[in-house]
């Protein structure tokens, strides 16, 4: 295509964008207002964004003249109460008037004279190549701007990247080039949500009174009372005395209503959770399902007004549930082993029995201090005595390690005294020494199968 045919067409482009590039007046930017649209119908005023953290949604609510208020209270209510999808569109729509007002119209117009600088460029170059790349990453800066504007223009935008597609297929055609692309991009168009106006003094005050009603945590819904009280004492104009003294009854009855509902709540917090132990240090499993079943009972008759706080209360409860089925499980197992090892029990007694008549002798020979040899023989008899008892006995499966550790011990103190003998008789210090040894490993064994053993029969306590 030759350059006087592509000129007129480039400067009309450019002198189009600089028409439309028009300053952006002079306004007095006033807070932004977003909303909060409740599921059940009212649109709560959020003083700048909100924030959506988690389960929950914080925000600050303006009491008093919107744009001047009296005061700020930083809120925050479950995401659940909140209606997302009229709460985003209109979040969409806030931020795309924000943008129009402040800055649009001024980057609209940098815009265009960006493009018509890339225009004349493109028309007054000689280098085929370098006006094709030149005019693709103008039409890609025009595809890309609405997107990052808001959506702002997108009209006007779309029309001047379609200027520059007819440049591109222009130059192309002047190459000689036969292959057209066909550019498919989504477009985005402006939100059409429309924005509410701005509530009026009363209107901030029965919202306030509204989210003081939908939350869920005391310290908001107390603060927020106290503020709304706070902005009613100062004489609002705007507000009729009528309404004023209406409100602030409303209020402090519902002070009233919250102070009372937390008394219950609380009560109802500390019976379940004393009935609650008290049914699992019995092991009483239906007792505490009982706890559990009265609690849901009782937050139902109350409105079920305090849902974090019930949260935790069932939590615990909970806890105890699982506590006391492990306790009912620990003591019928104790009763278990308590009727099935009776007999085990009275023969592992039996024998246990008969060690501390062995104990002074075994720990004269630990220490290397005696005994003399009556009491190693008296100590030998009943070693092998001791011996003879447990051979019969049938331990259950989980006292076999102690079963074996006893037997073991028996052993160990049977060397000990032979050892004793063996060293008194030669005065070998080296087997007064292997005979200690032996000695202080019985003693410790017996010590380990008495505490196995009564753990095993130990009756179980709660957790």
């Amino acid at each position: 295509m030759a350059l006087c045919t592509l000129l007129p067409a480039a400067l009309a482009a450019g002198m189009l964008l600089v028409c439309a590039g028009l300053a952006a007046a002079q306004t007095t930017i006033a807070p932004t207002l977003y909303r909060l649209f409740l599921k059940t119908g009212p649109a709560l005023v959020s003083w700048g964004e909100f924030s959506r953290i988690g389960d929950r949604v914080v925000f600050t609510l303006p009491l008093g003249d919107p744009y001047m208020p009296d005061k700020l209270q930083l809120v925050s209510l479950p995401a659940g109460v909140i209606d997302w999808d009229r709460t985003d569109r209109y979040a969409d729509s806030v931020r795309y008037h924000r943008y129009a007002e402040v800055r649009g119209e001024a980057d609209y117009k940098t815009l265009t004279e960006e493009m018509a600088r890339a225009l004349t460029a493109i028309a007054f170059s000689r280098d085929s190549v370098a006006r094709l790349a030149a005019a693709e990453e103008a039409r890609r800066r025009l595809v890309e701007w609405p997107m990052q504007h808001f959506g702002y223009r997108a009209s006007a935008v779309r029309d001047l990247a379609a200027t520059v597609e007819e440049t591109i297929a222009g130059i192309r055609a002047d190459a000689g080039g036969t292959h057209f692309e066909i550019n498919l991009v989504a477009t985005i168009e402006p939100p059409d949500t429309p924005l509410m106006e701005p509530p009026t003094v009363r209107g901030t005050i029965e919202l306030a009174a509204e989210v003081a009603r939908t939350s869920d945590l005391k310290s908001d819904r107390q603060s927020l009372q106290a503020a709304i009280l706070d902005v009613l004492a100062a004489g609002r104009p705007a507000a009729s005395a009528a309404w004023v003294s209406s409100t602030k009854k409303l209020v402090k009855d519902a002070v009233r209503a919250g102070d009372r509902d937390d008394r219950r709540y609380a009560a109802l917090a500390a019976r379940a959770t004393r009935d609650a132990a008290a049914a699992a240090g019995r092991a009483d499993v239906a007792g505490v399902e009982r706890v559990l079943a009265n609690i849901q009972k009782q937050d139902a008759a109350f409105g079920r007004l305090r849902p974090d706080e019930m949260r935790s209360l069932l939590a615990a409860v909970d806890n105890r549930l699982a506590a006391a089925r492990q306790y009912r499980l620990e003591l019928d197992r104790w009763k278990f082993r308590d009727e099935t090892y009776r007999a085990y029990r009275a023969a592992m007694d039996n024998a246990l029995g008969k060690f501390p008549a062995v104990v002074k002798t075994l720990e004269a020979i630990r220490g290397m201090s005696g005994p003399d040899f009556r009491d190693l023989n008296r100590a030998e008899r009943k070693l092998a005595e001791i011996g003879v008892l447990l051979l019969p006995i049938m331990p259950p499966e989980e006292l076999s390690p102690a079963n074996e550790a006893m037997t073991s011990a028996v052993r160990l103190m049977q060397a000990a005294v032979k050892g004793r003998q063996t060293a008194m008789m030669s005065a070998d210090l080296e087997a007064a020494r292997n005979a200690s040894a032996a000695a202080a490993g019985g003693l410790l064994l017996i010590s380990s199968v008495r505490d196995d053993i009564r753990a095993f029969f130990a009756a179980p306590t709660v957790r």
